[in-house]
């Protein structure tokens, strides 16, 4: 992996609504989508390479960010999101602007 901080979207059953990942596609930014063997081959169609397949299903949300965390081990650090980011927002002049 020759990512620096190494994003990963924690997702369950939502192949056809991961809007992180949807954005961050749209962003050009490079990630992995972290699914449990029974998700894989749905989020497989559509995101095809970025998609890591845990070892058993149903283990809990600590399961899958001690994965994330493994998986990442030759980088400092790394980003775990949720699955359904819709924007991210920067605040300007008291408002929040959508970037």
């Amino acid at each position: 992996m020759d990512i620096l901080y190494p994003i990963y979207i924690i997702s369950k059953n939502r192949s056809n609504t991961c809007l992180t990942a949807d954005l961050l596609i749209k962003a050009r930014l490079d990630f992995h989508i972290v699914v449990e063997p029974q998700d894989y081959n749905n989020y497989k169609i559509k995101y095809n390479d970025k998609c890591l397949k845990l070892k058993k299903n149903n283990q809990g949300i600590f399961y899958t960010r001690n994965f994330c965390l493994k998986h990442s081990a030759l980088s400092l650090y790394h980003w775990q999101m949720d699955d359904n980011i819709k924007n991210f927002r920067k605040r300007e002049n008291n408002k929040n602007i959508i970037k």
